[in-house]
C-alpha cells in the first residue's frame, strides 16, 4: 500500500483541494479519492489521543484536509451514541461491488458479542493473552476484545491503510472517552494476515492466543496465482484447493498455527460445512482434540447490512484431552440478538458427512433440547413495593411474634452457596442480612407488638402503588416459594441457587417452580458451562458486558433432554403434547 496522485478518469469534477487518493483494491480513482478525504476525518476524531500507527496511514491522515466543523460535530455525536459512523463513510466512499475485492464485509454487534460469549465458554476461565483481529477493518472485533479482556495484547492486522486509519481514530476516540484506554495495549499492523502469521503465533509466544474477526470474503477469482503459492507454502498440514476463498484460507491456515492452549473464532462463509474447497478444513477440525462450534445462519437471511452473505460462525477451541462431539446450530439474528434456533452434535467417531447440516443423523438425537417452560414454571419473586418495611434483620424480627414471620430471601449478593437450607438460611449474611419477610393475615387483628411500627411506616408506605392494590395496605398474600432461586444480573455467572428452606423470594429474584420431580439435576446443569452459555443466549446484554435475563428470556430457555429425564425420573415424552414434538 502507498499514496499517489491520481485523477479521475471518468470525467467527473473532482474537488482541487483533493490532491491524492489511497490504492485500495477494488476502487475505482473517483472512489479513491474519496477515501483519502476520509483521512482528515479520521484525524479529526482522532485529535490528540492518536497513537502510533503505521507510516501509510499517518501520511493518509495528514494529506486531507478536515472536514467541516458541523460534518466533525455529527460524527462525534454518532459515535457516543454507540453507532458506527465510520464504517458506514466507508461504506459511502466505495461501492458494494468494488469492496468485494478485498473482501470487506463489517460485523453487526450482535454477532460480535454472541462470538465473544462463545470464546468466553471455551477459555475455561482463562483470559487471553493476547486477540489477533485478521482483517481487522474498521475494528469491530479490535474495539469490542479491547473492551472485554482489559489485560490483553490485542493486535488488528489489515491490509487496508483506510479501514486501519479509521480504527485508529476509533480507538483514540475511545481514549477520549474513558482514561482507561491509554492502558490498552491496542497493536495496529498494515500487513496480510497470512504473511504475518508465523510471527503472531511464535512458540514464545504468550498463551493462551485468540484469533477472533471477520476474515475478509475476497472470492477466490481475485486472488493472485502468485497469493495462492504462498500461502501453500505457509501450509503445513491442512489441504487447501485452489478454490478456497480467502477468508477460508484465513482460517485454514489460522488451525495450522494454533498452539495447544491457543483458540479461534471466526466470521466465515456458510458455505464451509460443504464445499470441496473446505473440505480439508473440515478433515483438520474432525481429525482434531479440539472443541468445534458452528452456527449458520440461513441463505435467505442477510446478518451483515446489504450484503446477501451467508454466513457462519466457527468456534474452534483450545486442545482437549479427548474429540468431544461437533456442536452445530442454525442461527438468526433478533431484535438485536443472535438466536439458535435448533442445535445438535456429530460424534467423530466415524467418517466425517460431506455437509456437516446434512447429516443423517443430524436431528432428533438423545442431546436433544426441551423448553424449560415444558415441566417448569417461571415467575419473579414478590413484589412488596417497600422492602425496607417488609424485608426484616435479625433485630428487627425479634420483636414481633413468630407467626408474622417467613423465611425470605431479597438478593443472593452475599450467598455463596449453591443449596438454600434453613440451616444455611438462619446464619448467612449475618445478622445484618434482610431474610425475614413480615407476613400478615388481612382477615386477622394486627398483633399487638405491630400496631406502634404500622403507624410508624403508614404514611410513608401505605400511599405507595402496590400497597394500594392491596386489601390492607400491609398485607402481603403472595408468597411464592420457588425451587430454584435465580439472580437475574450478573458480570460472569449467573448465581443459581436450590431452595431448600422453601424461602420466599423478592422480585429482585426469578424463581423456577418444578411441575414435579427433583431439582438438583437442573440446578446444577444451569451452573454448568452449557447451562450458563444458555442462559447468556437469553438474556439481554447491555454495554458494560452486564447480561439480565427477564422471564420472557427464561421461557425461552431451552434444556437437554437428559437433564429433564434426571429431573422427572421418567422419559421426557411423557410430557409432550402433539403441539410440543421433541
Amino acid at each position: 500500500m502507498w499514496m499517489e496522485t491520481v485523477a479521475p478518469t471518468d470525467g467527473t469534477d473532482v474537488d482541487p483541494k483533493v490532491r491524492s487518493s489511497v490504492i485500495v483494491a477494488g476502487a475505482t480513482p473517483l472512489e479513491r479519492l474519496r477515501l483519502a478525504a476520509l483521512g482528515g476525518l479520521a484525524r479529526a476524531v482522532a485529535g490528540k489521543h492518536l497513537g502510533p500507527v503505521p507510516f501509510p496511514v499517518a501520511a493518509w491522515m495528514e494529506t486531507a484536509e478536515l472536514p467541516p466543523a458541523d460534518v466533525q460535530s455529527a460524527v462525534i455525536e454518532a459515535l457516543r451514541r454507540g453507532e458506527d459512523p465510520l464504517a458506514e463513510a466507508y461504506n459511502a466512499c466505495i461501492s458494494a461491488a468494488n469492496r468485494r475485492q478485498l473482501g470487506t464485509v463489517f460485523t453487526p454487534s450482535e454477532v460480535v458479542d454472541h462470538m465473544l460469549d462463545l470464546v468466553v465458554d471455551n477459555l475455561y476461565g482463562r483470559q487471553p493473552a493476547c486477540v489477533i483481529d485478521p482483517g481487522a477493518g474498521v475494528g469491530a472485533f479490535t474495539v469490542a476484545a479491547a473492551r472485554r479482556w482489559h489485560n490483553a495484547r490485542v493486535i488488528a492486522v489489515d491490509i487496508n491503510p483506510v479501514t486501519l486509519g479509521l480504527l485508529a481514530a476509533r480507538i483514540a476516540y475511545e481514549r477520549s472517552q474513558d482514561a482507561r484506554w491509554a492502558r490498552r495495549r491496542i497493536d495496529l499492523q498494515l500487513a496480510d494476515y497470512a504473511s504475518a502469521l508465523p510471527g503472531l503465533f511464535a512458540a514464545d509466544a504468550p498463551a493462551p492466543i485468540l484469533a477472533l474477526g471477520n476474515p475478509p470474503y475476497t472470492r477466490t477469482q481475485s486472488l493472485t496465482s502468485g497469493y495462492k503459492r504462498d500461502a501453500e507454502r505457509l501450509r503445513k498440514v491442512v489441504e487447501m484447493t485452489g478454490h478456497a476463498n480467502l477468508a477460508t484460507v484465513f482460517q485454514a491456515l489460522t488451525l495450522e498455527y494454533l498452539r495447544a492452549d491457543d483458540l479461534s473464532c471466526m466470521v466465515l462463509p456458510g458455505s464451509i460445512v460443504y464445499t470441496d474447497a473446505a473440505r480439508g478444513l473440515r478433515r483438520a477440525m474432525w481429525s482434531s482434540s479440539r472443541p468445534v462450534e458452528i452456527h449458520r445462519w440461513r441463505a435467505d437471511t442477510k446478518p451483515f447490512v446489504g450484503r446477501n452473505v451467508q454466513a457462519a460462525v466457527l468456534m474452534i477451541g483450545p486442545e482437549r484431552s479427548v474429540a468431544r462431539p461437533i456442536r452445530l446450530a442454525r442461527a438468526e439474528s433478533m431484535n438485536g440478538n443472535v438466536e439458535l434456533i435448533q442445535r445438535w452434535t456429530m460424534a467423530r467417531d466415524k467418517p466425517p458427512p460431506d455437509n456437516w447440516f446434512w447429516a443423517e443423523d443430524s436431528f432428533d438425537q438423545p442431546d436433544a433440547v426441551l423448553p424449560l417452560t415444558t415441566f417448569v414454571t417461571i415467575r419473579r419473586g414478590t413484589a412488596t413495593g417497600a422492602n425496607f418495611f417488609f424485608f426484616l434483620t435479625d433485630s428487627e424480627r425479634a420483636a414481633f411474634p413468630d407467626d408474622v414471620i417467613t423465611p425470605a430471601v431479597a438478593s443472593l449478593r452475599r450467598f455463596e452457596g449453591t443449596v438454600m437450607t434453613q440451616a444455611a438460611h438462619r446464619t448467612w449474611g449475618g445478622a445484618d442480612e434482610p431474610r425475614w419477610l413480615l407476613t400478615l393475615d388481612p382477615y386477622k387483628p394486627v398483633p399487638a407488638p405491630l400496631v406502634s411500627y404500622l403507624a410508624e411506616h403508614e404514611d410513608t408506605v401505605s400511599r405507595r402503588h402496590l400497597s394500594t392494590q392491596r386489601r390492607e395496605w400491609w398485607a402481603i398474600t403472595e408468597l411464592p416459594r420457588p425451587d430454584i432461586l435465580v439472580s437475574p444480573l450478573t458480570q460472569k455467572t449467573f448465581k443459581i441457587v436450590v431452595n431448600k428452606a422453601k424461602a420466599v423470594a423478592s422480585n429482585n429474584l426469578l424463581g423456577l417452580t418444578l411441575r414435579e420431580g427433583n431439582p438438583a439435576p437442573l440446578a446444577k446443569w444451569l451452573r454448568s458451562i452449557e447451562g450458563q452459555r444458555e442462559l447468556r443466549r437469553v438474556s439481554r446484554r447491555y454495554s458494560g458486558g452486564s447480561f439480565k435475563v427477564e422471564p420472557g428470556g427464561l421461557k425461552r430457555l431451552q434444556v437437554p433432554r437428559s437433564v429433564v429425564a434426571a429431573v422427572i425420573g421418567r422419559s421426557p415424552e411423557s410430557l409432550l403434547t402433539p403441539e410440543l414434538p421433541l
